[in-house]
């Protein structure tokens, strides 16, 4: 190579092999926080681990929706349940709202599926391990119910109104019901007297949640304390 009459020496040209090392490094460098090198397909990958966080956060923002949503309706009734509101509620994007509910359809299925699937793990935490006397089933349903009457914060007559309106949200809340019944039926007890528990549980559920006169203070206590007296005496067994 000439430069102004002067002969200079061309500098040799690194070898490939060389170049790729330098590459990765750079790239090590630049991403190894976020993605890791997989030598068996030589190329980079994204680590399990942020999956399983990319996995939880978008749980627990499903759940975060679903419980501002919950808690409109409670404050301010069916009627201003908007996508637009819940996303406002829940601190998201509407986008990031349609990305877990397509549509207010999906959303209000979504309230009642996880109203259904809170209250039967309710229940199953109140059934301790190991031996399971008769009643077992029946006396956590009534801790459980008697747990959840006053959290209008979650469960409010407008959402019950939502479920009443549509045939096929009522469908599945049915089969919830059918499906308590048969844990009663299965419950080695007597059936008799694990309905009449079963169903004066259901009316203070539904009084304390429309408010016709609610039980409240010492008696309410005294009521329970009764139910879950009938199912441990002597004549429950069958």
């Amino acid at each position: 190579m000439l430069l102004k009459g002067k002969a200079v020496e061309t500098p040799t040209a690194l070898p490939f092999s060389v170049i790729h090392s330098l590459v990765t490094i750079s790239l090590a460098v630049d991403f190894s926080h976020i993605y890791s090198y997989d030598k068996r397909v030589n190329n980079w990958k994204f680590p399990r681990e942020r999956k399983v966080v990319n996995t939880r956060r978008a749980s627990l923002t499903r759940e975060t929706i679903l419980i501002e949503a919950c808690h409109l309706v409670a404050r301010e009734g069916v009627t201003y349940l908007t996508l637009e509101k819940v996303a406002k509620e829940a601190g998201i994007s509407k986008g990031g709202l349609l990305y877990h509910f397509p549509s207010k359809e999906a959303l209000i299925k979504g309230m009642i599926d996880d109203m259904i699937k809170r209250s039967n793990q309710d229940i199953e935490d109140q059934i301790p391990d190991g031996e399971n006397p008769p009643g077992e089933w029946l006396r956590a349903f009534i801790h459980t119910t008697f747990g959840e009457v006053g959290r209008k914060d979650l469960l409010s007559p407008g959402l019950v109104a939502i479920l009443l309106a549509n045939p096929n949200l009522v469908e599945s809340w049915r089969d919830t019901y059918g499906q308590w019944a048969k844990n009663i039926e299965n419950d080695n007890n007597n059936l008799m007297i694990a309905t009449i528990v079963r169903l004066a549980v259901e009316g203070l559920w539904f009084t304390d949640l429309l408010g016709f006169s609610p039980l409240e203070g010492e008696f309410r206590e005294k009521v329970m304390e009764t139910l879950l007296d009938l199912t441990t005496r002597d004549n429950y067994k069958s």
